[in-house]
């Protein structure tokens, strides 16, 4: 609404806000002066300028507004009268808007990616809770949501997250280049899911017809006992393309085992090292725990001479006091 006024006639925001102009005039009362309303007579152009740019705005305003919302501000004569009446009915007295303030800053500082959505969706949903915060008068900074959308990805994007983070500067990374940057990446990701996909069917096919092969021997009794005679005598069954295709499979079925072991050996690897630092970690604890279980027995022993000692300094008060009330009574007897 803001916006519409505004591309008719740049007063018009003000009015709507600070309420309509009223000519007025200067009235001497004896020696007071006062100000009062202008009669119609006393308008000056100038003066019918200003007051039908109120009436242009409250025209504005009723026309931006739907049949239900009408009812709500038939009775309203001035345009800010209506613009307060909107406000009220949108977003609520200020108690309201602030409930629902805290109720969003939870919706946004709980929000997080759910499995199965898109960076689109995943954007039009956070979008949604830092529009309306904005519009309570709470907006957060670009570069907060930007971190926020890292933080939310799912771990499998982590190595994407980290690259981003090393190349570009958060504090002035607008959230347009993000989500592009995102979405490109989620492009390329389900382009090689789906060769991937389609290279796993293409190879379980091509190993049903190889284990089918392997299978198929003139003495059905021992079908599960395939020996290399048993394909030898039924290769000419097979064209020499389905054959082709086997032997394909079977190579990629040998590269993809020797790369399922070079990752596993890998892993191993990795794990064999934490492994071994956490072994020195444990070790430097359990030094640690040794050293501080030996200041412990040395405080100890420390604080038993120091009760040791205050029980003594305490028995040499005692008779010390019991020294000075003797001299005291011998002081006073011989007083007497």
């Amino acid at each position: 609404m803001h916006d519409y006024l505004m591309a008719e006639d740049n007063k018009l925001w003000d009015i709507v806000l600070d309420g309509p102009f009223i000519p007025t005039t200067e009235v001497n009362d004896g020696e007071i002066t006062k100000v009062v309303p202008k009669t119609c007579q006393q308008y000056t152009e100038a003066d019918r300028k200003k007051i039908e740019k109120s009436y242009k705005a409250k025209k504005l305003l009723v026309c931006g507004i739907g049949a239900e919302e009408y009812n709500c501000i038939s009775a309203c004569e001035l345009a800010k009268e209506i613009w307060d009446c909107l406000r009220t009915a949108h977003e609520g007295t200020e108690q309201v808007k602030e409930s629902e303030g805290d109720m969003l800053i939870t919706q946004y500082e709980n929000f997080k990616m759910k499995r199965g959505d898109t960076i689109h969706d995943m954007h039009t949903k956070l979008s949604s809770i830092t529009n309306e915060l904005r519009s309570l008068g709470e907006p957060i900074s670009i570069s907060k949501q930007v971190r926020k959308v890292l933080r939310i990805l799912p771990k499998s994007w982590e190595s994407k997250v980290d690259a981003i983070t090393e190349a570009k500067d958060l504090k002035v990374l607008i959230m347009d280049g993000l989500i592009g940057n995102l979405k490109t990446h989620e492009m390329n990701r389900n382009q090689n899911i789906s060769k991937k996909e389609a290279k796993k069917n293409k190879s379980l096919v091509l190993k049903d017809g190889l284990f089918a092969f392997m299978a198929k021997s003139d003495d059905e009794d021992n079908e599960d006992k395939v020996t290399l005679l048993d394909i030898k005598q039924n290769l000419n069954t097979y064209s020499v393309r389905r054959l082709r295709n086997l032997a394909n499979v079977l190579i990629d079925s040998v590269i993809e085992l020797t790369t399922e072991k070079d990752s596993m050996n890998i892993s191993l690897d990795i794990l064999s090292e934490e492994k071994t630092v956490t072994t020195a970690h444990m070790s430097f604890i359990e030094e640690q725990l040794t050293v501080l279980e030996a200041e412990n027995l040395e405080l100890k022993n420390q604080l038993s001479l120091m009760i040791e000692k205050s029980g003594k300094r305490k028995g040499e008060v005692t008779s010390l006091q019991t020294e000075l009330e003797a001299s005291l009574n011998t002081a006073e007897t011989q007083l007497l």
